[in-house]
């Protein structure tokens, strides 16, 4: 019997282990296409990544157009009780120095007893159309398609290389192991061939 058969198990698990190597590698290269042959080569993600980048920024503006939670925060008291300071120093920039400079003479005829009243009209009208406001606001929102377009645009935009460290960091522990699995399973099969081989020898 040929001592080269000694060596079956380690070439078949070493096959294996390249196999699941090169697999690995095509998820993410090559990067740019290879015409070779009439056949188009390139990496899993790469050539997915357009049509990966439209079906998720779909899910997220269907997610985002259909939850309920969001329109209940951004129309909540909470949200406008939390702007009011600003907005109150706007009415009062408005009143106190923008109003008189853009009609002086009214400086004349309202003191400031009328301003603070009708800073307080203000302020309680806002508090009674910010619910309704911001409500129409994110209908708007919801009935175009911009979101969609702006995020499928930005997750486009983000280069492959860095989809591919992404790729990398996070599963490149999972990938040895998967790796380390095949290895292992080669080595069995390559015993098994091994035994089957002798036993036909004998």
């Amino acid at each position: 019997m040929s001592p080269l058969l000694f060596i079956l198990p380690v070439s078949t698990a070493i096959g294996c282990w390249l196999i699941c190597k090169l697999c690995i590698w095509f998820l993410y290269k090559p990067v740019q296409p290879i015409h070779f042959l009439g056949f188009t080569i390139q990496g899993i993600i790469p050539g997915m990544q357009q049509q990966m980048a439209t079906q998720l920024a779909h899910t997220i503006a269907t997610a985002f157009n259909n939850s309920p939670i969001l329109q209940k925060k951004l129309t909540s008291p909470q949200t406008l009780e939390k702007a009011m300071p600003l907005i109150e120093k706007h009415i009062d920039d408005f009143l106190h120095i923008k109003l008189k400079e853009a009609i002086p003479v009214i400086s004349m005829f309202v003191g400031d007893s009328i301003l603070t009243q009708l800073r307080a009209l203000f302020l309680e009208e806002l508090k009674t159309l910010f619910p309704t406001v911001m409500a129409a606001f994110i209908e708007n929102i919801q009935q175009q398609h911009d979101i969609e377009a702006e995020i499928a645009g930005r997750l486009i935009a983000i280069p492959t290389e860095d989809i591919s460290n992404w790729v990398q960091q996070q599963f490149g522990r999972h990938f040895n192991k998967l790796a380390l699995l095949f290895f292992t399973g080669g080595l069995v099969l390559g015993f098994i061939e091994y035994l089957f081989v002798v036993a036909l020898a004998v």
